[in-house]
């Protein structure tokens, strides 16, 4: 449901208050054929006195912001601001990145790198070189673009992602950077389009999870328990493969727990923060390991800790070129010489390379998967949502009931609990 706009005053505008939410105070204008929107730096009391009435603080912001937009040509022509380059634009952007980053910890450099391969990506698509203008970049080639990445075989969610890449690498956080090195900001405005959200989780087949439980046990009887640990992340724990790629043995912590009947125990319990919400929402996931499964873990690290210390004292006694090994064995000697110290410490070492080979065999299961290794962690939670009910599949997963339900949980499917007359509990 879109969020209502309610006029305060001529330009500004309170968004979506409800009786829980007091709202955002937005300036909203059109200027020049296009519809300009910020949100105001004054918020709650600041904004609106005790009758929502804009206060005078409110006014004068919102009397500069109108006088920016008139001025900002004349603004920019006096700076001697030039016009960007898309050369400029991937150039400068990483650098302002950087600085953004010491001051607020985004974006991180994986978000800097993406966006960079999506912008190319846009860019090659659109027939742009990098040495044109930004502003030969209109709205119209936008839609002209999306539409023949999406029929050239590229899915809407990848076209769209690659258009919105633009906006990413120019947005209003590093248009103070841009200035001060001499450019005037590039302003891209992508074309409407209707909401396109994703289709709500289904659960896979019976031959599917009979196919998965078989290729999870092959796993164990590997001599190489580095993939086997990293499926039991995201389908014993339903976590993310950013966060276990990231994880080192420290997540898991001894603590006191009480069970089901009542007894106090101490149990391994996995303790961490999905990177996805450690900057919004906060939550944290705290979810005690089953002592079977522990054990098993325990076994996995002690052979993935041996064979890391082999490999390594292989790595750094071999005399050959490492440029050479980089190239030829990718993931084999030359890369634990390059990094087997850094990777030695984490859960699972040289985790990305692992569910490359995961995404790899699941594929040939879920063929029609965006993420054939994140089938794992949907499968998680929707057993965790049947067998033990919605609020303990939110608190595996670290996403509220929301999330949880549409995205990862099939609610069409009858929870695995007897029937309840409520008239016996009245």
């Amino acid at each position: 449901m879109a969020k209502k706009f309610e006029a305060i005053m001529p330009g500004v505008y309170l968004v979506g208050r409800n009786e829980r939410n007091p709202g955002i105070v937005y300036f909203r204008r059109m200027f020049n054929g296009k519809r300009k929107i910020q949100k105001a730096t004054l918020q709650g009391a600041l904004a609106l006195d005790l009758k929502g009435r804009p206060t005078k603080a409110l006014k004068k912001e919102a009397a500069n912001w109108t006088a920016s937009l008139a001025n900002k040509a004349y603004i920019e022509k006096r700076e001697g601001l030039h016009e960007m380059t898309f050369a400029d634009l991937m150039r400068e952007y990483p650098k302002a990145a950087e600085l953004e980053r010491v001051k607020s910890g985004k974006p991180s450099e994986t978000t800097v790198t993406n966006t960079l391969k999506a912008v190319t990506q846009f860019m090659a698509a659109a027939g742009l070189k990098s040495e044109e203008k930004c502003s030969k970049l209109t709205t119209d080639l936008f839609d002209v673009t999306i539409t023949l990445l999406i029929k050239n075989g590229r899915t809407k969610t990848t076209a769209w992602t690659y258009a919105a890449a633009m906006q990413t690498a120019s947005a209003r956080w590093a248009e103070s950077y841009f200035r001060r090195a001499g450019f005037k900001p590039p302003q891209f405005v992508l074309p409407a389009k209707r909401n396109m959200k994703p289709q709500r989780y289904a659960r896979p087949t019976k031959a599917q999870l009979d196919q998965v439980a078989e290729w999870y046990e092959k796993l164990w009887k590997e001599p190489d328990k580095r993939m086997w640990l990293a499926a039991t992340m995201m389908l014993q724990f339903a976590m993310r493969n950013g966060d276990a790629i990231l994880a080192t043995p420290e997540i898991f912590q001894k603590r006191t727990i009480k069970t089901k009947e009542g007894k106090t125990v101490e149990r391994m319990v996995l303790c961490y923060t999905p990177h996805k919400t450690s900057t919004s929402s906060g939550r944290s996931v705290a979810w005690p390991v089953a002592p079977g499964l522990w054990e098993r873990i325990e076994e996995a690290r002690k052979t993935i800790g041996k064979a890391a210390e082999r490999t390594l004292e292989d790595a750094t006694n071999l005399d050959f070129k490492e440029g050479e090994a980089y190239r030829s064995r990718r993931g084999g000697i030359g890369w634990w010489r390059r990094h087997g110290e850094e990777q030695k410490g984490k859960l699972i070492p040289f985790g990305h390379m692992t569910y490359l080979r995961i995404n790899k065999e699941l594929r040939k299961i879920f063929p029609e998967a965006q993420k054939a290794s994140y089938e794992l962690r949907k499968i998680c939670i929707d057993h965790i949502y049947q067998s033990r009910g919605p609020a303990m599949a939110s608190a595996i997963s670290g996403d509220d009931l929301k999330t949880v339900t549409y995205y990862y949980a099939d609610p069409s499917q009858a929870i695995e609990q007897d029937g309840v007359d409520i008239a016996e509990l009245l």
